[in-house]
């Protein structure tokens, strides 16, 4: 079988929150894998004591589980889904390395990961390149206080944009720090502080001029979040607070800077049973551009939401949806509004194997930054299936095929993706366990 593009998906990680003392992603997504969250809802301070426990070897007092894994085993008939004469290759991408945990008391864990990956071609050699992921975290979940500190590096090849379907190298850098304390009955504050460096690798003059074109995303973000929870019985949670987000583009005061900065008040709805699980976020945003940016202010809404439901130990229903903003590498244009949403289907067919079923639709509403720039505005439409395997203490297969269509009202812009293939890992899903 040939298709117009292929990737490969890496192996399902379990939907890990931080519950009270979370972690922030970056203001904007700029790109979401099609198919939602996977798995069920797990809080950070139960899987990091089971995932000590279960740790392999030992150290003294330190925890060590080694991981290995091989991804993205593939060809692709198009690498830079061009219109024109293609140019096909076959891909892989192999991984090994080392999780380690420390208790240094009954209540405080360190984690550390070192993770890197090679990405292979055959022939496109200048794509060939050393990532991987790496960081340090301490955890400590008291009675009257957690608090998160973290520090890592993910450097991967992805797709980095909509816009560019197709895999590109890139880093990010981030520290967090982020606590939650009670303050007397079901309350409690909550904050956070996120420092975020995007850097995509892209080479300028290579072999696919996009690359350079998605550099233009490089960015340096500083988020700062504060507020109250107020925790109810049945595990739900009602929390109001506020975020203050300072964006700042590496290439400042050209036509891509979207420099920007402003306040947003919070409100979220959770509730954690993993039998049932609701978790909604929505800020009302007011965004101005910094000085010699680009950036077209906006005032709305974003969103974030997911409800899951498994109504016995075989079969899962998840529905999502958000509204997020995109960042565009089209010149005259400052961003696209996203809105999408979408189900999935989890049924467990044997005592190893289970199988995932998606579906999700979309609108992208882009936003001119120039004068006389045409009205814009993208449909998508995305589907797709997962096979896992268990095998055994934290070793999985997966096999995956999903296909993603965008349909713009403007000549030009349609394009798709399509991807089948298998991942395969031993030692564990996730970042820190």
């Amino acid at each position: 079988m040939r298709h117009r593009n292929r990737s490969l998906a890496a192996v399902l990680i379990s939907w890990s929150v931080a519950f009270g003392a979370g972690r922030i992603e970056a203001q904007f997504d700029q790109y979401k894998t099609p198919g939602g969250p996977a798995g069920r809802p797990e809080e950070r301070k139960a899987a990091l004591e089971r995932a000590a426990a279960q740790a392999r070897w030992r150290l003294g007092p330190v925890r060590l589980e080694p991981w290995l894994g091989l991804k993205d085993v593939e060809y692709v008939d198009n690498v830079f889904g061009t219109a024109g004469k293609p140019q096909g290759d076959l891909t892989a991408t192999a991984g090994a390395g080392l999780r380690g945990y420390l208790r240094t008391g009954p209540k405080v864990i360190w984690a550390a990961h070192l993770l890197p990956e090679y990405v292979w071609w055959r022939d496109l050699s200048d794509r060939r390149r050393l990532d991987g992921r790496y960081g340090v975290g301490a955890f400590g979940f008291g009675n009257h206080l957690t608090v998160e500190a973290t520090a890592t590096r993910e450097q991967q090849q992805a797709i980095a944009s909509p816009e560019v379907l197709q895999a590109i190298h890139s880093r990010t850098d981030r520290g967090d720090l982020s606590l939650e304390a009670p303050v007397g009955g079901a309350f409690a504050l909550f904050g956070s502080a996120t420092r975020l460096a995007v850097r995509n690798l892209g080479r300028s003059g290579g072999a696919d001029p996009r690359e350079a074109d998605l550099a233009s995303l490089d960015r340096d973000e500083t988020l700062l979040s504060a507020g109250l929870r107020w925790n109810l019985p049945g595990r739900w949670s009602l929390g109001v607070g506020a975020q203050r987000s300072e964006v700042d583009f590496v290439r400042r005061g050209g036509p891509l800077d979207r420099s920007s900065s402003g306040t947003a008040p919070l409100a979220e709805i959770r509730r954690t049973d993993p039998d049932f699980n609701v978790s909604i976020q929505v800020a009302r945003r007011s965004l101005d551009p910094k000085s010699g940016s680009s950036f077209v202010p906006y005032r709305g809404a974003t969103a974030d939401a997911t409800v899951g439901l498994h109504t016995d130990r075989r079969l899962g229903v998840l529905l999502y949806g958000s509204r997020n903003l995109i960042y565009s590498v089209e010149s005259g244009y400052s961003y696209l509004k996203d809105d999408h949403g979408g189900a999935a289907v989890f049924w467990k067919l044997g005592w190893r194997t289970s199988l995932r079923l998606f579906g999700e639709a979309g609108r992208e509403g882009y936003t001119a930054s120039l004068p006389a720039v045409p009205e814009r505005h993208d449909t998508a439409r995305s589907y797709g299936a997962d096979v896992i395997f268990s095998l055994g203490h934290a070793g999985s297969l997966v096999l995956r095929g999903s296909r993603s269509a965008f349909r713009s009202n403007l000549p030009g812009f349609d394009r798709s993706i399509t991807s089948v293939g298998a991942g395969l890992s031993f030692g564990g899903t996730g970042t820190w366990y």
